[in-house]
């Protein structure tokens, strides 16, 4: 067992947090990713709320989800396809650009000084 953990500390470089145990480390990791989830997807909540009717809440929401699960559904492979073949950085490059893209889109198609019925 010794000589896996040996070939293990060769090959997988050490975690940033070293102090921590890996389960606990990954704990850590897996509470930051969804808080940054939360505030990603949470505005989004309010905005619907905001601007639909009551009436349309429910299937506004439910659009929303299938729409964010859509792009789910595209990113994580696209992610990790780019992370295979250019690198991390490189790959955190492109979708933080296409982040930015979606988000001059956004500022750009939403309507000045529409405001809720």
């Amino acid at each position: 067992m010794d000589d896996f953990y040996a070939a293990r500390s060769r090959l997988i470089p050490p975690l940033p947090w070293p102090t921590f145990a890996p389960p606990f480390s990954l704990l850590i990791l897996w509470s930051g990713l969804g808080v940054g989830v939360a505030l990603a997807l949470t505005p989004a909540t309010f905005l619907i709320r905001r601007l639909a009717r009551p009436s349309d809440l429910q299937v506004l929401m439910a659009a929303q989800m299938s729409l964010a699960n859509g792009c789910l559904l595209v990113a994580y492979p696209v992610a990790g396809w780019l992370g295979v073949e250019l690198g991390i950085a490189p790959t955190f490059a492109i979708m933080a650009a296409l982040c930015a893209c979606a988000v001059f889109a956004f500022t750009r198609l939403w309507p000045t000084g529409f405001a809720p019925e």
